[in-house]
């Protein structure tokens, strides 16, 4: 219908304990399974929000521009909910909304379902909600694809557009060996180097980094350190910058 408009909340902010959730769980996250990814965002099935709506219908989702963290899309629309009902905030809502801890404040449950998932499109935020034409909406994961469709699908839309896409996200040292890990955003292979070898080396598919990267199991222990951090250990090593990044 021409002209026609769709309901959109404008983003969902991200705390710093979220953002530092947000990190402990994309460490974990190779581009081939960002379709897994999020078809698991449907698993969050309440949103927590400080005020109530009569709204009930369609919601676009989109993702705040601040902060940026590796491998997510900021300050874009990424998937369509169904908004079914809204309640007062309780104890026993607390895993549907993939939460530990009560929010200190009274607040209310968005009780979300039905995600599917959009082609990524620019959106500057506003307060509540505001509307976007839905000609700018394109569906491309209505939950109907297989596994491969998806993971095909997201390659495509999502991982290019995706923070540090192809360049270094983390950096981890391995406690036992001294060594220095790095995990490069889009890349499934993780990249390692030791003071004694000072080249990059790929992992091989179930190694014991990759198995503590991906799983957390495995026999090393990878502590995440600040790129700075990372950066002055490689001086000492007599690496070059920019350190093959």
């Amino acid at each position: 219908m021409e002209n026609r408009k769709r309901n959109i909340q404008m983003k969902f902010y991200v705390t710093e304990e979220e953002k530092r959730l947000i990190d402990e769980k994309m460490k974990q996250l190779p581009i081939k399974q960002y379709g897994a990814y999020f078809r698991m965002c449907g698993e969050k099935t309440i949103e927590v929000r400080s005020w109530n709506t009569e709204h009930r219908g369609d919601l676009l989702i989109c993702s705040s521009a601040a902060p940026k963290i590796p491998a997510m899309i900021s300050g874009h629309a990424l998937c369509i909910v169904s908004l079914d009902k809204v309640t007062k905030f309780k104890k026993k809502d607390m895993g549907a909304a993939c939460l530990d801890e009560m929010p200190d404040e009274d607040c209310y449950a968005w009780h979300l379902s039905n995600v599917r998932i959009v082609k990524p499109v620019p959106v500057k935020g506003k307060l509540n909600f505001y509307n976007v034409d839905d000609e700018l909406i394109e569906i491309i994961d209505d939950g109907t694809l297989t596994p491969e469709q998806t993971d095909e699908v997201f390659s495509k839309y999502i991982a290019p557009l995706s923070y540090k896409y192809g360049k270094i996200g983390y950096y981890y040292s391995d406690n036992t060996t001294g060594n220095i890990v790095r995990w490069r955003v889009g890349q499934d292979s993780l990249e390692y180097m030791s003071k004694d070898n000072p080249v990059w080396m790929l992992t091989e598919p179930d190694s014991e980094y990759e198995k503590a990267f991906y799983e957390g199991t495995g026999t090393c222990e990878l502590e995440l350190i600040e790129d700075k951090t990372a950066h002055r250990i490689l001086d000492s090593w007599g690496i070059e910058k920019p350190y093959g990044e």
